[in-house]
């Protein structure tokens, strides 16, 4: 019985590990969608001219001729959306990430109890040989 509760342990361990591999990337994802919303404010609100990323570390000069965004929304197209239309958008992606990691916060929780659990089996099953 020993040995199986080390090889269950092991196994959720692992488990564990890769959810909570996946909710830092969510955790990322969330705080990229937040920064990405501050910039759309912030681009609202000035008139002046900014710096717009062109990749890879790489800025242009530019000035906003208009307010509308141009937003990818797969295979190569793009769809012109207003700012609020934008942050709709984002706010909603926001959303469904948050609650992924609150799933995953929960299934992190379980496996974190039944981990506690096949542990305190070890332990009383070494107590019980000594």
């Amino acid at each position: 019985m020993n040995q199986e509760a080390l090889i269950k342990a092991s196994m959720l361990e692992n488990q564990i590990k890769e959810t909570e591999q996946h909710a830092e990337f969510i955790s990322s994802q969330i705080a990229e969608l937040k920064a990405l919303e501050e910039n759309i404010l912030s681009l609202e609100e000035s008139e002046e001219t900014t710096l717009s990323s062109l990749g890879n570390g790489i800025y242009i000069k530019s000035k906003p001729e208009e307010k509308n965004l141009f937003v990818s929304i797969g295979a190569g197209i793009m769809v012109k959306k207003t700012s609020e239309e934008t942050k709709k958008i984002i706010e909603k992606q926001i959303s469904r990430l948050s609650s992924f990691e609150e799933q995953l916060s929960l299934q992190l929780q379980s496996g974190y109890a039944q981990l506690n659990e096949i542990i305190q089996i070890i332990e009383s099953q070494k107590q019980q040989t000594i």
